[in-house]
């Protein structure tokens, strides 16, 4: 359960030894939830394919900020994507000021502050299959050792390429909660980061099209994690032995509450991706996307531009596991704004 390249969970740059699990072909290692199971859970489309997302309140949906780029609709109420329950099209978005911000080097993952909120142009009320998520309390922590579970519409198969399709029917997984330090030894990119958790692996996991997507505290239901990125195992498999990324949601509060109804704050983009080292992101960006000398060739405002060429950049980064190439990021930035 993972969405696709700059909007999925991220590939690190690490690998993870684990005996190999039988892997079941829902979520991963999991099964289908049934209807009206998880009554907050709501899917999340738009161009770039599926997301998931947690619905606070009427008009607020919670998610991971790759997954704002392009969104359109939401389905509360429905183990289906496509069909039944509410659906609500997007009034507005909000990304965390700080989201991709910490990126300093290429071999760093994007996704720092990784969440955002989604404000709907229609109510979504409670009533039969629909209900609003719980939050954590402020600087709460998931506990290690405790379970969690995840609900989402992910591809329900380990994979190389971050390929596989997004599941018809939401699915449900049930994950151990580790100690930061698991993942910190995996990855140095999540070394020294407290806004994370660390969970899943040995064959059960989140995966493509499953950013986004609340974890749920197994005993309480509390909403802890949003589905954010990925660390391959030793044979370079997502999804499969190696634990996901979750952007800890009791470190982001201040953030939330203040979107929601009655809250104070405009949707907002995420700032502009700094200068990188010898080129990367910004030197991408600057050859696409300058209005200095006029419209570029999309004829979108700057910002915009640079929001799909750093995503972009990202996904031709995890197909090549190299440096990205600027015709392919150039391909996937027209595919984008000039359909």
């Amino acid at each position: 359960m993972m969405h696709q390249a700059a909007v999925t969970l991220t590939v690190a740059l690490s690998a993870y030894s684990a005996a190999a699990a039988t892997i079941d072909r829902r979520i991963v290692g999991g099964e289908d939830a049934k209807e009206g199971e998880f009554p907050s859970v709501v899917s999340i489309t738009g161009t770039n394919g599926i997301c998931g997302g947690a619905l606070l309140d009427s008009k607020t949906v919670l998610t991971a900020a790759h997954c704002l780029l392009g969104v359109v609709s939401v389905r509360a109420g429905s183990v289906q994507h496509r069909a039944g329950g509410v659906e609500a099209k997007i009034a507005s978005k909000a990304y965390h000021p700080e989201y991709m911000t910490n990126h300093k080097t290429p071999k760093e993952p994007f996704y720092n502050n990784d969440i955002g909120i989604i404000k709907l142009a229609s109510a979504i009320e409670t009533g039969g299959n629909i209900r609003y998520a719980t939050l954590p309390e402020e600087g709460s922590d998931a506990v290690p050792g405790s379970m969690g579970v995840l609900a989402g519409w992910g591809t329900q198969k380990p994979t190389f390429t971050l390929g596989g399709d997004a599941a018809e029917r939401m699915a449900r997984v049930t994950l151990p909660i580790h100690d930061r330090s698991v993942c910190d030894n995996l990855d140095a990119g999540v070394q020294g980061r407290q806004t994370l958790v660390c969970a899943g692996g040995s064959g059960k996991n989140a995966c493509r099209y499953d950013s986004g997507s609340p974890l749920m505290e197994q005993d309480t239901g509390l909403v802890v994690g949003v589905a954010s990125w990925g660390i391959p195992d030793a044979e370079e498999l997502m999804c499969s032995n190696a634990p996901m990324l979750y952007t800890r949601v009791s470190s982001y509060l201040g953030f939330i509450n203040q979107h929601l109804e009655g809250g104070a704050a405009a949707a907002a983009a995420p700032p502009a991706t700094p200068e990188q080292p010898g080129g990367g992101p910004r030197a991408d960006e600057d050859k696409l996307c300058s209005t200095a000398a006029g419209p570029n060739k999309y004829g979108v405002p700057e910002d915009e531009c640079r929001r799909v060429v750093a995503q972009c950049v990202f996904e031709e980064k995890q197909k090549n596991k190299v440096e990205s190439n600027f015709d392919g990021v150039v391909r996937c930035v027209d595919a984008q704004l000039l359909a």
